[in-house]
């Protein structure tokens, strides 16, 4: 039996219903083609009638909105309801930006949305495409105008472009960058961010529109880190262009400190110290150092990741199953912290084996870990390559890289990889050995990084260094000019020249720094 009310209902029903049978139910007309084909980044904003109109028998409310690749294009004064039979206007206003003139062919294709609800549901569209054009540059400012820098610390420089419509806009991904002296800094053609190489002085440049910047002087300051296990001691000096090592403090009070890893962006440092399981949180000048982190058991060799986000410290316990701590990094009342440590382990050691040494990889998507045979009878595989959980920074799968038997199998001591300032072409890593089991020699071995997609690593081979006693922690300078190692057998630091991939690398080696008799350096890193 029928009732009024669900006559209403079909009546509503059936009106909408013919509606989308034949008409739809509502229409949408707008300014398009109307919209100038082109605007000027920063004009005064200009606003854009739209129409819906409503042919059906019944009140129908709507919503609109934009979606597409801008966020200068939005809905002002909008409709709630069109009534039966009548129209609604509503307005979108663009208010273009310097961001609009980034876009691909600086073209910004915007959707509008006119969704109406009720029943029956649909929703209208109409393109909203305008080309952004810069207007006429009158100035160029960038800044900071001075900067002080580590190696291996990157400087955010940002421009300010001033135009003749009055816009001021940042304009600082799309202003060419210089530096005048790349062996100090290098910066990205069009990003603004400066990577401190070396110790120097470098000015920096930005052009647009044909309009160069003020000049910006960046200082970079390159630190060298020592570390003294037999003498409990810490070292920081100032490398010089000639591979030597000045102005040294020595900060004493360690227990047997085995490695430091330093993040130049936070100027924060961490120490392993094995004996006591401890993992310390420095300053860069090492007056001030505490515990901090959990889940290390021997802690020997330790390293950032590219990002400074997480830090990851070798295990070095010699059981079956050795192990990697990954912490996360971070900053607390001024001061580094590790937190959220979790245990990775790592099912690929013999007894009398255990991993000495790790470093990430520059992309950030692996580590590889060096393996250290005490007993000499290992397999004769030295490297293993861990897959990074980018979420969470631990380790999804680790497996052994590089060819069984062609890279040193025992008393592997130093690693490292080629600097990120030199690593566009070609991909190395460099490990040390300490001679003395099988006949082994005192040796530094070059590995090629086959595949920077999944860090596999090719066939190692000698190179030509020569008088090393016990070579231990290995470090590239930024720059690529000089390899450094520390010599535990001799007490030194001794740098060499280095030449990338060739064999003649390592060549030339001569003294940086002398340290005093038993202070046994196991480490030598460069901010």
């Amino acid at each position: 039996m029928l009732n009024k009310y669900t006559v209403l209902g079909l009546c509503y029903v059936l009106t909408l219903g013919m509606s989308h049978a034949g008409v739809p139910p509502l229409t949408l007309s707008g300014p398009i083609p109307s919209i100038a084909t082109s605007v000027l980044a920063g004009d005064p904003a200009t606003s854009y009638a739209y129409t819906v109109t409503n042919q059906t028998n019944v009140n129908i409310p709507i919503t609109e909105s934009v979606s597409g690749n801008s966020t200068s294009v939005t809905v002002t004064s909008p409709c709630t309801v069109v009534p039966a039979h009548q129209t609604c206007t509503f307005f979108v206003t663009l208010d273009s930006t310097f961001n609009d003139v980034l876009l691909p062919q600086s073209m910004i294709l915007d959707v509008i949305h006119v969704t109406y609800h009720g029943r029956l549901p649909g929703e209208l569209t109409s393109a909203f495409d305008v080309t952004v054009v810069a207007p006429q540059l009158t100035s160029l400012v960038i800044s900071p105008s001075s900067a002080s820098i580590l190696g291996g610390q990157i400087q955010a420089f940002r421009a300010t472009g001033t135009f003749t419509n009055g816009a001021v806009f940042d304009v600082t991904a799309a202003t060419t960058w210089t530096s005048s002296d790349a062996s100090v800094a290098l910066i990205g053609a069009q990003t603004g961010l400066a990577l401190g190489i070396t110790t120097g002085s470098t000015s920096i440049t930005g052009t647009y529109q044909f309009i160069t910047s003020n000049s910006a002087t960046l200082s970079v300051i390159n630190q060298a880190y020592v570390v003294n296990q037999g003498a409990g001691s810490l070292v920081v000096c100032a490398p010089q262009s000639n591979g030597t090592f000045t102005n040294c403090t020595t900060q004493s009070g360690f227990t047997s400190p085995f490695d430091v890893a330093v993040d130049p962006t936070t100027r924060v440092a961490y120490v392993t110290e094995p004996s006591s399981n401890q993992v310390l949180s420095c300053d860069l000048s090492f007056t001030t150092c505490t515990p901090t982190g959990s889940n290390f058991t021997l802690p020997s060799g330790i390293t950032f990741d590219p990002a400074g986000q997480y830090v990851y410290v070798v295990n070095a316990n010699e059981v079956a199953n050795s192990s990697v701590t990954s912490c996360q990094h971070t900053i607390q009342n001024g001061r580094g912290q590790l937190i959220n440590c979790t245990v990775n382990t790592i099912e690929a050691t013999e007894n009398a084996q255990f991993f000495s040494r790790i470093i990430v990889h520059h992309s950030g998507l692996y580590a590889y870990l060096l393996l250290h045979d005490d007993a000499g009878g290992g397999t004769g595989q030295s490297l293993l390559v861990c897959y990074i959980n980018p979420l969470n920074g631990t380790f999804d799968a680790c497996r052994p890289t590089g060819a069984v038997g062609t890279a040193p199998a025992q008393n592997n001591t130093g690693l490292a990889q080629t600097p990120a300032s030199q690593a566009s072409g070609d991909n190395y890593l460099y490990i040390s050995t300490a001679g003395s089991q099988g006949g082994q020699p005192t040796a530094i071995y070059y590995c090629p990084i086959t595949n920077i997609q999944t860090g596999e690593v090719g066939t190692c081979a000698q190179m030509n260094a020569t008088g090393l006693n016990v070579p231990e922690g290995l470090s590239i300078s930024q720059n690529g000019l000089y390899a450094f190692i520390a010599d535990s057998g001799s007490d030194l630091i001794t740098y060499c020249e280095f030449n990338g991939d060739s064999q003649t690398s390592f060549i030339g080696c001569a003294t940086a720094l002398t340290e005093a008799g038993g202070s046994s350096p196991k480490s030598v890193v460069l901010n």
